[in-house]
């Protein structure tokens, strides 16, 4: 028996293809190492520093659309707000991958 099981409804995005996501997330790795080259969170050692710098900079750009939202009266700005929640994840997907030993990533398909 799965959570699934329980209550699909309730645990309806458990049965989310992530194939879906997991792309999306070496995709937007890739995008943001093309972008920064040396200045990516490819290519700092693991232990870096800066690769929290990385992290918590995309953490704060959720934290601007919720707070912008808030301010202007206006609601969140759904678009945005999944745009920056996949660079995090991606960004820490990427510290993961660095933590486990895992090469950067390649834009022949594997990450």
């Amino acid at each position: 028996m799965t959570l699934a099981d329980d209550d699909p409804k309730m645990y309806s995005w458990l049965l989310m293809s992530s194939t879906d996501v997991g792309e999306e997330l070496r995709s937007e790795r890739i995008r943001a190492h093309e972008k920064h080259r040396e200045h990516s969170m490819e290519s700092w050692p693991v232990l870096s520093a800066e690769r929290f710098l990385v992290l918590s900079e995309e953490v704060g750009e959720v934290a601007k659309e919720l707070n912008d939202a808030k301010v202007e009266g206006r609601p969140i700005d759904q678009a945005a707000l999944r745009k920056e929640l996949v660079q995090v994840a991606a960004m820490a997907a990427g510290w993961v991958a660095a933590l486990d030993g895992g090469s950067p990533i390649h834009t022949d398909g594997g990450l």
